[in-house]
């Protein structure tokens, strides 16, 4: 049986992808050891390892890792905090980036913390790593297992009866939504939004602004959401500087 580690470097953050792929491999016949963070030097002796980066800050680590381990061992490396940093990768450790979503697992079932029923987001800012990660159309998973956490990147601008069709699978499968992770667009969302997702919704009513032009969207959402507790309202704002 083939050995592999499955390393989260950006523990403690959960890793979904990291989960699917562990999950993946298991099915695969492989026997899978999955680590949080550096696992040191010790019960190593593996012929895969796979690293898995979901914020570019933690790809030192990820390097540090892959250099020490790649003599004894194929290395996998992915996942978005790499996938701009693919030249850098190359550069540092020889070895290439999985870049963008795996198709292998990209649709592994389980019961995770976290879900996605779409991919992509048409809205294109251009600041956003998503639109180069996913493509700016939806990609539509209908048979995705509800979790507590929503990461779908703009619920709002999906198709009408799809965002019905998450709803209604969250309530069949009696799974709380704790959270809609990456929250709504405010030039898509309507009074109709939020008298469809404010049955399942416990968690926040998150939302951005990341350019002046959407103030107008902002506070029609705003006042969409007047009756909703401050407490549960959560603006991004996207900080951009420049320099003379």
């Amino acid at each position: 049986m083939k050995r592999v580690l499955v390393i989260n470097c950006s523990a403690p953050h959960y890793n979904l992808g990291a989960h699917k792929l562990a999950d993946w491999l298991v099915e695969q016949g492989y026997g899978v050891t999955s680590y949080e963070g550096d696992p040191g030097r010790w019960g190593l002796d593996a012929d895969l390892v796979c690293l898995s980066v979901i914020f570019s800050w933690h790809a030192p680590l990820a390097c540090q890792i892959a250099l020490r381990l790649k003599e004894q061992a194929e290395v996998w490396a992915g996942g978005p905090g790499l996938f701009a940093l693919a030249h850098w990768w190359q550069q540092q450790t020889g070895l290439a980036v999985v870049k963008g979503l795996d198709a292998r697992f990209e649709r592994q079932r389980g019961r995770y913390k976290m879900t996605f029923a779409s991919r992509g987001c048409p809205v294109n800012c251009s600041f956003c790593i998503v639109p180069r990660l996913e493509g700016l159309t939806f990609a539509l998973d209908p048979e995705f297992i509800p979790a507590p956490v929503l990461c779908d990147n703009n619920l709002s601008a999906l198709p009408v009866v799809y965002q019905r069709h998450i709803i209604a699978r969250y309530q069949a499968f009696h799974q709380p939504l704790l959270d809609a992770n990456s929250g709504f667009e405010p030039r898509s969302f309507e009074r109709e939004t939020y008298q469809r997702w404010k049955p399942i919704l416990r968690g926040p009513w998150r939302f951005a602004l990341d350019e002046l032009r959407e103030l107008a969207d902002v506070e029609r959402m705003m006042a969409v959401l007047k009756e909703v507790s401050p407490r549960r309202k959560r603006v991004y704002c996207c900080l951009l500087y420049t320099s003379d």
